[in-house]
């Protein structure tokens, strides 16, 4: 609830993909039967400037969670579709997020809604929101709907690196979109079940070639930031804090090479510390 804050830049695609659409079935009563069912609303977004609402319900006793698609035809009749996000296989297609579903007949993708976002951080907040909560879902999801945000190579990783949080190893990336030209921070757990979802994401574009906008602090394992707004995707979690009160990242012990493959990006990286990524982030080329 506190993701869609409205602190976030608000950075157009240059390049629309096709208009949100929804092809389930209309459930008359379904906001009835998922308040029946104890379903809460968590979230509600409206889509574009259009006649689209988006709703995001989850029950708290066992976290299941649900997407709701609100529209109405220009007649001026209602239509609702709704799916259990743990049925939702996720695939970003240019400016927009493909809901797709198994076809109970010959086990194909099929699509169950199109969703079309003018701007890429509303699409990015919205797409690991969802990815979170499908994974918090106490039940488990099918083999075969594993989500995929950069099918296409729409983000360019720029910066691969894993980061210590007291007792737990991360995987910090950095990513430059290549259609808005946004870039963004993005914290993974470096293994377990859990691995390819978000923990948190930051938009830090406007910062590129800003030199005192994050420092070295005692060795060069950590850096510390004059300013950072991350949103967080799992409950409880906090981003470290200098005693300043500044976040701050710190680099892990481990030392060598490894190559990150993530989103299909082949990156060798080598002696990773906090001046690595300064450098690294500062030569980013991004659009004014």
């Amino acid at each position: 609830m506190r993701i869609f804050d409205g602190r976030h830049p608000s950075t157009p695609f240059r390049t629309l993909g096709n208009a949100t659409e929804c092809a389930g079935r209309d459930e008359p009563s379904v906001i009835q039967m998922l308040g029946d069912d104890h379903f809460e609303k968590v979230l509600e977004l409206p889509l574009e400037a259009t006649n689209v609402w988006l709703r995001l319900y989850c029950r708290y006793e066992d976290l299941r969670a649900r997407i709701l698609f609100l529209t109405v035809d220009p007649d001026g009749t209602r239509r609702r579709y709704c799916f259990p996000l743990t049925g939702l296989k996720i695939i970003r297609k240019a400016s927009c997020l493909q809901l797709c579903r198994v076809n109970r007949k010959d086990g194909r993708l099929d699509l169950w809604a199109r969703l079309r976002f003018p701007l890429y951080e509303r699409m990015v907040l919205f797409y690991n929101t969802c990815i979170a909560m499908k994974h918090q879902d106490q039940t488990r999801m099918a083999d075969g709907l594993e989500d995929i945000f950069d099918q296409d190579r729409t983000e360019r990783l720029e910066f691969s690196s894993e980061i210590s949080d007291a007792h737990f190893l991360h995987h910090l990336r950095v990513y430059r979109d290549v259609d808005s030209g946004v870039v963004r921070f993005e914290a993974t757990p470096r293994r377990g079940p859990l691995k390819d979802v978000p923990i948190w994401t930051a938009f830090v574009t406007h910062f590129v070639g800003d030199r005192s906008w994050m420092k070295k602090i005692g060795s060069s394992t950590t850096v510390v930031f004059r300013q950072l707004h991350p949103y967080v995707f799992c409950e409880g979690y906090k981003v470290p804090k200098a005693a300043n009160g500044r976040y701050q990242l710190t680099f892990s012990s481990s030392q060598g090479k490894h190559v990150d493959t993530h989103s299909g990006w082949a990156v060798l990286i080598t002696s990773i510390d906090a001046r690595d990524l300064i450098e690294t982030f500062h030569q980013i080329r991004v659009r004014r």
